[in-house]
């Protein structure tokens, strides 16, 4: 069966246009190490069907389990000049419209989204990102550490895209020298995107650092820092509409109630910045109540993971 690619319009892409945050918590290839897929590997020739060149104990899976912290990474087992990680998810087709991914050592690599009717990726094979850390990259593009691509089929600048019932789907890198890429975590899914920038006041640069202090007898301080320039968001928006609303209530059911991880994205048009977030409570309380005039004021407290953007 062919994929599908449908333009998405209207308010959607005036949103975006508009720079307003996605919420990116679908994740179809996180339940692929339990589903009926098969076939995601590492090798030279982009089909996942051929030898399987994953290194010993970095399993792909690594690649798309929600977490992307940089010492959990999955790779290739040696130095090449092309590389392509690769999935035949054609037992249950995906669906998505936004990338999110991170590897600790991708900067400067060229990496291209991929995807086909078939495991050669000889019919219908289209690159559909060619990733940089800017919006609309076309031709030569090198990748940062953290990449972030909202609008999908770079060749049509100013469209936006969703693609369904994709079986064969891949990254391929082109690396010169030679090396070995890492990806923490490769991330395809389908955006929730706000209608309205969150009220304010709104803490968009908002960070905290973890200190543990130690005073000895003699009275010397000593301090631990940990997770030094985490990002926190509350995110919360006034709608009236139950399209307005139906974002944040996607995200709720995308995230299994706030349970999973998820990406935030700001300035998904202009600047792309994407965070890998966890809901910022023991207990995550999902409750976007009437208020005065029939308006709904939903609430999203998060906070980042590992990887720290402030790191990178």
């Amino acid at each position: 069966m062919a994929y599908v690619r449908n333009q998405i319009t209207g308010v959607d892409l005036a949103a975006l246009n508009l720079d307003k945050p996605i919420l990116l918590a679908d994740h179809p290839l996180r339940a692929f190490h339990l589903g009926s897929n098969t076939g995601g590997r590492w090798n030279q020739t982009g089909n996942p069907g051929d030898a399987d060149e994953t290194a010993s104990g970095f399993s792909v899976y690594r690649g798309y389990d929600g977490h992307a912290r940089s010492e959990l990474v999955t790779k290739p087992d040696a130095d090449q000049l092309t590389w392509y990680y690769t999935f035949n998810v054609s037992a249950d087709p995906i669906t998505f419209d936004t990338l999110f991914l991170y590897g600790p050592n991708l900067a400067g690599f060229g990496i291209e989204l991929q995807i086909a009717d078939d495991a050669a990726h000889t019919s219908n094979n289209a690159t559909i990102a060619q990733i940089i850390d800017q919006p609309y990259a076309i031709g030569e593009a090198t990748a940062a550490k953290r990449n972030v691509h909202a609008m999908l089929g770079a060749i049509d600048l100013g469209k936006l895209y969703s693609y369904t019932a994709v079986e064969y789907v891949r990254l391929k890198f082109t690396i010169n020298p030679a090396d070995t890429p890492e990806v923490s975590e490769f991330w395809l899914g389908s955006r929730r995107q706000l209608l309205f920038h969150p009220d304010l006041p709104h803490g968009n640069l908002a960070e905290r650092s973890g200190i543990d202090q130690a005073r000895t007898r003699p009275g010397l301080t000593t301090a631990d820092v940990h997770r030094r320039g985490q990002a926190t968001r509350e995110l919360v928006a006034s709608v009236g509409t139950s399209d307005e609303l139906d974002p944040f209530t996607g995200w709720w059911q995308d995230s299994g109630r706030g349970q999973r991880s998820f990406v935030y994205i700001e300035l998904p048009s202009t600047a792309p910045k994407g965070y890998l977030m966890a809901a910022d409570a023991d207990a995550v309380d999902f409750n976007p109540a009437l208020e005065e005039g029939l308006a709904r004021r939903p609430r999203i407290p998060m906070r980042e993971l590992d990887p720290l953007r402030s790191q990178d």
